[in-house]
């Protein structure tokens, strides 16, 4: 699915630069307790919250696979996965869900404090780094063309489906649609259609050669093919077709997001994580490249 918190609004306000160091014997002097919960707590800067044994409040709406609650009320979804994996690998384990049902009022909610971490995955963008702080990147997500099994023709960027003539299938409205003519595929080229449903028959049929989508789209084609299709190497397209999600934090808690990005340094890429986010789609593919920081893509997108 799309990661529609790309249409956040928010208030503007100083822009946030970097974190603030942190004292060292602090870290041993952290109070945590073991479980996760839900309900509320009163709200605080998040280091004296966690000194009063206070727990960590993760907030986030419900959208799979980035994001969601499992029966038994713990946060569940690649997003949540990778921040409630890096907390415990920080050391911190006292953690709570608050369910958050507007999309528009992720950030303004964070920093009016009713709750601690934004958890589902918000994309790092210029504007959203004037209002809040951001751990460094927990993933990377960009377009990937589906393609015949093999990938025959080779068809991993927009060059490639222009100079080899590829027939392109995306749908109406979609970034693929907005990539495909940013990138100037000859529109007698491109089958524009009103839904992946549509596109994936056209697929089927040979009618197209590939589709253009978000990863996460162009995933659940390729899964739905029984072995037909497979995904392009998403290394080989532009950076600027990528976005990096990551778990957000008030600006008053920077000294934890230094604290935070040890722990996902840990939990990042490692088999046990790999393992928890398999069944959301999250593979080796969407782990960031580490010298790709917060601040970098705060002065980049």
């Amino acid at each position: 699915m799309t990661n529609d918190y790309d249409t956040l609004n928010q208030e503007k306000a100083p822009r946030f630069r970097g974190v603030k160091s942190f004292a060292m014997g602090m870290a041993a002097a952290l109070v945590t307790a073991t479980g996760i919960g839900t309900g509320a707590a009163k709200a605080g800067p998040l280091m004296d919250r966690i000194e009063a044994g206070e727990p960590i409040r993760l907030g986030y709406i419900s959208a799979p696979p980035w994001c969601g609650q499992g029966p038994d009320g713990t946060p569940n979804g690649f997003a949540n996965e990778i921040v409630v994996g890096s907390l415990k690998a920080a050391g911190f384990d006292n953690i709570e869900s608050i369910i958050l049902t507007d999309w528009a009022g992720v950030i303004p909610a964070l920093n009016a404090g009713q709750y601690d971490i934004a958890s589902c995955g918000l994309y790092i963008l210029g504007e959203r780094c004037q209002n809040m702080a951001f751990a460094n990147p927990l993933g990377v997500m960009g377009m990937a063309f589906v393609v015949p099994a093999g990938n025959p023709q080779g068809i991993n960027t927009v060059e490639d489906v222009i100079e080899k003539g590829i027939k392109l299938s995306t749908t109406a409205g979609s970034a693929g649609q907005k990539y495909a003519k940013e990138g100037n595929v000859p529109e007698g080229q491109m089958t524009i259609l009103t839904s992946d449903a549509e596109v994936f028959a056209a697929m089927n049929s040979g009618r197209v050669d590939a589709a253009l989508y978000n990863y996460f789209t162009s995933k659940e084609l390729v899964d739905r093919s029984n072995g037909k299709f497979e995904l392009s190497d998403m290394s080989k397209m532009p950076i600027d077709t990528k976005n990096w999600p990551a778990a957000g934090f008030r600006p008053d808690d920077a000294d934890f997001v230094e604290l935070y990005n040890e722990g996902q340094k840990k939990y990042l890429g490692s088999e046990e994580m790999l393992a928890v986010v398999e069944d959301d789609g999250f593979t080796e593919m969407n782990i960031p490249d580490p010298s790709v920081t917060a601040d970098w893509v705060c002065e980049n997108r």
